[in-house]
């Protein structure tokens, strides 16, 4: 196509609607997806997960208040809210695992799903590094597939042994009993090996005098708002 064949064609708008339109829902899919999924696994991956301070905000100045409030936070933390963090990024995982396997029986999807969850919270605490990195695995695997060959993904297979999840109840319970008692004997085996081998913190030095210096040097500070001198005797005398 020479030059003067491009200055005769026409700019349809109606055509490059049709032809971008595939375009944009691509890029807008993919970046949804990535940010997503960039954002939960760095989440899940981490080994405090929650990070919200209670010391910040208690106002009792008992220990066995503020003992009883902690013990109350935690369990809340630990035994309402983490398994449905837990759950979730199960779910999420399980199906990926599904357009990604073929002929995969939802019994080995739901257990590979959750070996990955416990092995995830596992590197955690060993290394966050790699548990981020195992936690990406799969989600960007399925975005890899997805760009490479789309044909590859049966979602009617996939869609079609999802609904046998409503036949698997006791498994889901179990394996989330599971994760749930990982999660507590990771972070008490943690909290004792930090207990047992961190050193204690070395005590603050105490500042040391000003050592007396030779001549009539005056060294000026300002305390609450007057200059005191201090003289090569150490004495201190206040000036306004």
């Amino acid at each position: 196509m020479n030059l003067a064949e491009l200055m005769e064609i026409r700019f349809d708008p109606y055509e490059a609607i049709a032809i971008l339109k595939p375009l944009g829902i691509y890029v807008a899919g993919m970046v949804i997806y990535s940010v997503f999924i960039f954002k939960f696994y760095r989440f899940i991956s981490r080994r405090d997960i929650f990070e919200f301070d209670l010391n910040k905000y208690e106002q009792g100045r008992h220990k066995a208040i503020r003992a009883l409030l902690h013990a109350v936070f935690y369990l809340f933390k630990y035994l309402v809210v983490f398994p449905f963090i837990a759950f979730f990024w199960f779910a999420v995982l399980g199906v990926l695992l599904l357009f990604l396997s073929k002929n995969q029986t939802i019994a080995n999807v739901l257990l590979l799903s959750m070996a990955v969850v416990s092995a995830i919270r596992v590197t955690a605490y060993y290394n966050q590094d790699l548990s981020s990195d195992l936690a990406k695995i799969l989600p960007f695997a399925l975005l890899g597939v997805f760009v490479i060959n789309i044909s590859y993904l049966g979602f009617s297979d996939s869609l079609n042994t999802l609904q046998e999840v409503s036949a698997q109840p006791l498994n889901i319970l179990y394996y989330l009993m599971f994760v749930i008692a990982l999660e507590f004997m990771l972070r008490i085996s943690y909290g004792f090996l930090i207990a047992v081998f961190t050193p204690p913190k070395r005590r603050r030095r105490q500042p040391q005098a000003i050592p007396a210096m030779t001549g009539n040097l005056l060294l000026n500070s300002v305390v609450e708002g007057q200059v005191v001198d201090v003289d090569a005797g150490g004495r201190l005398e206040s000036r306004h």
